[in-house]
């Protein structure tokens, strides 16, 4: 049995003008990062994803005003990615999961890094603010985790449950997909990314629109 995770395969450095940070695949072109990473495209700056050492061009979809959550298409659609699968579940205190992002650095520059974390804290997020909160379980300087906004949060399943938006000292704050699982279903142009709810003890799929 394999029990290497398939999180990094999709992960990837993201840039946008002096910001750096990380997005991950959710369908064959589309991805999930943290919109301060990339909001200043709409001030003329690309966004690229640097994907085997290639920089790819993409196009901003803001998921909701005000929340700290964007989607970028590829604007090369002629070869289909691997991608991962959110799960949309409650996140209580004390459970323990991981998430994969790349440090601070320039396209081309560093290899990504595994972070292990344990929920301290859950609460009504405010608009656009995170909604759980994290403390690091690895003994690594805070200085490395700048760049990790926009890493998908994961279970052992491999299914991504949150978006790291926040660093905050010794802690990080995420975003659970449960928080946004409306807006993303809502989008205009009806992304095909794949969800998956809790029910009754049961995970259940299904395709947004």
């Amino acid at each position: 049995m394999n029990n290497k995770s398939a999180i990094p395969s999709i992960t990837h450095k993201v840039e946008c003008g002096t910001e750096r940070g990380t997005a991950f695949f959710v369908d064959a072109h589309l991805l999930l990062t943290a919109y301060h990473v990339v909001g200043s495209s709409l001030n003329g700056n690309p966004i690229y994803v640097e994907i085997e050492r290639v920089a790819h061009e993409c196009e901003l979809a803001i998921v909701k005003k005000g929340k700290d959550i964007a989607i970028l298409k590829l604007n090369d659609e002629t070869v289909d990615y691997a991608h991962g699968s959110l799960l949309s579940m409650p996140i209580d205190a004390k459970t323990h999961f991981r998430f994969w992002g790349y440090p601070n650095s320039l396209i081309g520059e560093t290899v990504g890094q595994l972070v292990k974390i344990r929920v301290d804290e859950t609460y009504v997020a405010l608009p656009g603010d995170f909604d759980a909160y994290a403390v690091f379980e690895d003994e690594k300087h805070l200085t490395e985790y700048a760049g990790f906004s926009g890493s998908p949060v994961y279970a052992d399943s491999d299914k991504i449950i949150g978006i790291v938006t926040d660093i905050l000292d010794s802690h990080i704050g995420f975003i659970s997909i449960k928080n946004i699982e409306n807006e993303l279903k809502s989008q205009w142009y009806c992304p095909r990314i794949r969800l998956c709810g809790i029910s009754r003890g049961r995970i259940w799929k299904k395709r947004v629109c």
